[in-house]
């Protein structure tokens, strides 16, 4: 799966790195002389105690509802015989919850930037999203805002467009998203479904009836809408990976 274009932005591209590795605990609790994958550059943590002991116990409760997850027991063991500080919080039971932390990017473009790092929980599913921010109106926030993102229209497709933003603005980075990123496009599907039952035709005579109709499709969307059906396959992705390997080696072939 790849990161959001915003992760990779702040803190690097980690698909390159094999999906086992893709791990929070073991980026936190090192079992090998290798990096961590997650941030490709350093990140210090002001609260790591605090984080340390929630990923612990995550990790513990995880074993009571899936006792029987060879993956998981996998990682714990890996975790307790190759790292000496989870080992010692381990068998302390330490128990501890994600809360509010703050970090400070050290990101090689725009230079170190301080982010706040808030962990919202869905009890229910164990699902966590991660949300990073800078202070509004601080240098931190307009750092955080070089990395740009974008997608992949052809006026800024490919390295040429890097490249082009480089040398306009030394120090900002340009993240292009998947080609066939989904959660992107389902969202530029609702933006189409809105751009023609909604604001189309454009008679309105102030922002407030624009504001008005915007509120009363989304409550008549809600109640009535049905998912989006995404016809862009595993297989059709297989396929064209197989399709971009072969036209790199032959391009790899012709060079040579």
């Amino acid at each position: 799966m790849a990161p959001p274009g915003g992760w990779a932005a702040l803190l690097g591209n980690p698909s390159s790195a094999p999906s086992t590795r893709r791990n929070f605990a073991l980026d936190t609790f090192p079992v090998s002389d290798e990096p961590a994958c997650l941030a490709q550059w350093p990140v210090t943590s002001l609260a790591g105690h605090v984080v340390e002991a929630a990923i612990v116990s995550d990790l513990r409760r995880a074993t009571g509802r899936f006792p029987h997850d060879k993956r998981l027991a996998n990682l714990i063991q890996a975790l307790n015989s190759g790292n000496k500080r989870f080992a010692g919080l381990w068998a302390s039971a330490a128990v501890g919850a994600h809360r509010e932390d703050r970090k400070i990017v050290d990101h090689p473009m725009v230079g170190p930037i301080t982010v706040d790092c808030d962990t919202l929980s869905d009890g229910d599913s164990d699902l966590k999203v991660v949300i990073l921010t800078a202070e509004p109106d601080s240098e931190d926030e307009t750092k955080l805002r070089l990395a740009t993102i974008t997608g992949n229209g052809s006026s800024r497709r490919g390295q040429a467009a890097i490249e082009r933003m480089v040398a306009r603005w030394h120090n900002c980075v340009l993240v292009h998203t998947p080609v066939h990123a989904s959660w992107l496009n389902q969202v530029e599907i609702f933006f189409s479904v809105v751009q023609r039952k909604v604001v189309s035709p454009n008679d309105f005579t102030d922002l407030s009836q624009v504001e008005q109709r915007l509120a009363d499709f989304q409550h008549r969307y809600n109640a009535t809408a049905t998912p989006f059906h995404w016809k862009f396959t595993a297989d059709d992705l297989d396929d064209l990976l197989a399709r971009l390997d072969q036209h790199e080696h032959a391009t790899t072939a012709t060079a040579a």
